[in-house]
């Protein structure tokens, strides 16, 4: 029998994770560019803006980032990341011509991604309804009017929006481990894997 300090079969501790998330101005990332890149660490949000350093370079911002962090032992969480947010800047970069093998790798291969998204069940529910009902959350903006207040230049009512997103995404990460669902999932992969609680 394995012990527990062999395989943890548990979500990754909030010290070593990273909230991630985008802001585009719509979604299409061949001609709709990322607006912002958002990371939520130890309890403090950090936004990247396009309209203070170009999408180029709040998008190398992110990459930057990960070059400060143990990655090995980081994860990556989000909601919908993986079917949106890592293939939109994906193909931003390819679009901007600063897509390279270690930008591919970095996305792709050498960050370990939870999802949201598919550890709640894999069928579209909007965001807002987990952190609604798992943080009691209750935003004043819509994701869908991203767009229009980025197009108005109503960049204060975007961070806000942003940052209660971070809070709420981080909230709802927190509160999976106390849901029964979850215990269960954990019981099940101890025993799967043969760990012993004792």
């Amino acid at each position: 029998m394995r012990d527990l300090k062999t395989v943890e079969p548990f979500l990754p501790p909030l010290d070593n994770v990273v909230f991630f998330d985008i802001e585009t101005e719509g979604v299409d990332p061949f001609v709709e560019k990322v607006i912002t890149v958002q990371i939520r660490h130890r309890g403090k949000t950090t936004i990247w803006k396009e309209w203070e350093l170009g999408e180029a370079k709040c998008i190398a911002a992110f990459f930057d980032f990960l070059e400060t962090i143990y990655r090995k032992e980081t994860s990556f969480v989000g909601y919908n990341h993986l079917k949106f947010d890592v293939s939109f800047i994906d193909q931003r970069l390819r679009e901007l011509g600063i897509m390279d093998k270690e930008k591919w790798q970095m996305l792709h291969n050498y960050l370990h991604w939870v999802d949201l998204y598919q550890l709640l069940g894999n069928a579209y529910y909007k965001a807002k309804h987990w952190y609604g009902a798992m943080a009691g959350a209750k935003q004043e903006t819509e994701n869908a009017e991203v767009p229009s207040l980025y197009a108005k230049k109503d960049y204060g009512t975007i961070l806000k929006y942003v940052e209660g997103e971070m809070r709420s995404m981080q909230t709802v990460y927190e509160g999976i481990s106390k849901e029964p669902f979850y215990k269960e999932l954990v019981k099940k992969r101890k025993d799967i894997m043969g760990i012993s609680e004792s």
